[in-house]
């Protein structure tokens, strides 16, 4: 098997649906790959590590297929891996440690729209409005950025 980083997302979609590469394995790969590139990016998405790759695991002993597109920057935007990426599955979740309101969902739906693409989506992230301080785990149960919302969310849909 070719190495994953050198899949397009849609090539890696495909082979995850062929059982040719599971989703933990595609995770974990993604984050040794940052973590080796770029240690800068990889220590600000400390614990975003841990809930994918958690998220991962339980889909998949669910028999519940989950493929993940690491988007690092709004800017630029690589709307051509993210447009190829929707096309190839029947939901996305943009899941962001964010506001999604004018954050990286915003950025997704408009890429999906302007490339004519219907998959549904949804999203997970901070609501828009005045957010009180709190350790990071707090304000994640708070707020629903935690693997077992991904989880329930991702459920749902399928």
């Amino acid at each position: 098997m070719t190495d994953p980083h050198e899949l397009t997302a849609v090539e890696q979609a495909a082979a995850l649906r062929a059982g040719e590469l599971g989703a933990v394995e595609l995770v974990e790969h993604a984050l040794r790959r940052i973590e080796r590139l770029d240690p800068t990016l990889a220590a600000f998405v400390t614990l975003t590590p841990e809930r994918a790759l958690d998220a991962a695991a339980e889909l998949a002993k669910r028999g519940t297929g989950a493929a993940v597109l690491h988007v690092p920057t709004l800017k630029p935007l690589d709307r051509e891996a993210i447009a190829q990426f929707a096309a190839s599955v029947p939901h996305v979740l943009v899941a962001e440690n964010h506001v999604s309101s004018g954050g990286l969902a915003s950025q997704v739906a408009e890429v999906l729209y302007d490339a004519g693409i219907g998959t549904r989506m949804s999203r997970i992230g901070l609501p828009d409005k005045f957010i009180e301080c709190g350790s990071v785990p707090t304000l994640q149960r708070r707020y629903g950025l935690t693997v077992d919302r991904m989880i329930d969310v991702a459920l749902a849909v399928a």
